[in-house]
């Protein structure tokens, strides 16, 4: 939700139907454009990340201004730029999976049998 100014966001249609958090393809090599310029950021701050034209031609900006509200789903290419001073709220939504609600109920089982819970801690029973 952007709360004060305004900012443009640029997206690009994502390849992948359906993508995990962690497994779309910008994760998928040490070696991608995007993590690289991240990497030289940390050491530079003047380096910036422009896609390449191809990409920007086929992209869809759009402007937010106070009050707006925006979802763009995991896997998602987008570029944010703050056009004046400008300060929003991001909220993450991940859905939970048969699994995950299958490990949530052993957690909570491990919890609740005295014998088991140190083995829900990270130091050492």
């Amino acid at each position: 939700m952007q709360l004060q100014g305004k900012k443009r966001w640029r997206f690009y249609s994502p390849e992948v139907v359906a993508p995990l958090r962690g497994c779309t393809p910008h994760y998928s090599s040490l070696g991608t454009e995007e993590l690289q310029m991240k990497l030289h950021r940390v050491a530079n701050l003047n380096a910036s990340f422009l896609p390449s034209q191809e990409v920007l031609s086929h992209s869809t900006t759009v402007e937010l201004e106070p009050g707006d509200m925006l979802y763009f789903p995991p896997g998602c290419w987008h570029q944010v730029l703050c056009t004046e001073d400008s300060l929003s709220m991001n909220i993450s939504l991940m859905p939970s999976s048969w699994t995950d609600l299958a490990v949530r109920g052993v957690q909570q089982l491990m919890y609740e049998c005295n014998a088991m819970q140190c083995m829900t801690r990270y130091t050492p029973c």
